[in-house]
């Protein structure tokens, strides 16, 4: 569905014209929700010159991560990421290996070989954009769908915080983040949709700014669970978490999306891509960037 002339109505049902709706530019995420760092140990090693995006696997942190033991550690190399000073030229490279890898992706993995990946598939991407060269990590969370009124579809979550309620249904969302990106998702159509809905969500979901908005602890957990997970020790944790790593919500067509995070996560150390459970497009995860994607990135084939 095309979006509408910017004076027509907004397709939401608001009753506004789309452009002071959906159709207005959307609100950069604020700096001043700058994350913090916890663990010193960490923040020296990332200070440091000379590190690549995945030196997270290397034997120095791995060291540290095991020494402290607190898997917020990876929180830090999230925040690191997102605090790394960008210039223009960088950000311009980022967005060309973004649209070339996404596209690839998209183009090749059928989306029905991957139901109920995405997170396999966002941690794919991760590998991929780290062999290109670009700082990024994965966030799991919650995503809720909003359709287009005139569809006739009714809002759609996926919880952080799930029970298993249809055959084969598996708990929340997973993306991608890399600076200038705040959102990189190509798996929305892999959610295990139960009536058809993916023929209206995007391919792909590449977004730069994005609208903020307030966490919501509803979003977070599945009704039969929340007496469990939504008790005051544990909402302590998630809101500072929520403080820096935004919920945001981003219109793509007939549909809007919110993404809230739950948490940070990174490929295993032994998981390389040589290694990641997953095929696309039919090759093992390494073939299909050596062969499909580093040829258009001019990256050698095998590259680290």
């Amino acid at each position: 569905m095309a979006n509408p002339e910017r004076n027509e109505p907004c397709p939401c049902g608001s009753g506004k014209k789309f452009k002071k709706c959906h159709g207005a530019p959307a609100a950069a995420p604020p700096r001043s929700a700058t994350p913090v760092m916890r663990f010193d140990a960490v923040a020296s090693f990332l200070a440091r010159d000379g590190l690549q995006p995945g030196c997270y696997d290397s034997p120095e942190f791995l060291e540290i991560e095991q020494r402290l033991g607190d898997p917020r550690i990876l929180e830090d190399y999230a925040a690191s990421v997102l605090t790394r000073p960008q210039t223009p030229g960088e950000a311009r490279r980022v967005r060309d290996v973004v649209e070339v890898v996404t596209k690839k992706l998209v183009e090749e993995a059928p989306y029905r070989d991957l139901l109920g990946g995405c997170q396999r598939m966002s941690l794919a991407l991760v590998r991929m954009l780290e062999r290109a060269g670009v700082w990024c990590f994965a966030v799991k969370g919650s995503a809720r769908f909003d359709f287009d009124p005139r569809l006739g579809i009714t809002p759609t979550f996926f919880y952080t915080r799930d029970v298993i309620d249809f055959p084969g249904g598996c708990a929340g969302h997973a993306w991608v983040v890399a600076p200038p990106f705040v959102v990189i998702d190509c798996t929305t159509r892999t959610q295990l949709w139960q009536h058809g809905e993916e023929a209206h969500v995007p391919s792909r979901v590449l977004v730069e700014s994005a609208t903020i908005v307030e966490p919501a602890l509803d979003l977070h957990t599945a009704p039969p669970l929340r007496a469990e997970y939504i008790a005051p020790q544990a909402i302590a944790g998630l809101r500072e978490f929520w403080a820096w790593m935004r919920t945001v919500r981003v219109a793509v067509g007939p549909v809007r999306i919110t993404y809230q995070p739950g948490g940070i996560i990174l490929p295993p150390p032994t998981e390389p891509l040589e290694a990641l459970p997953l095929k696309i497009g039919g090759r093992q995860a390494a073939a299909f960037f050596d062969e499909a994607i580093a040829p258009s990135l001019r990256v050698p084939a095998g590259a680290a």
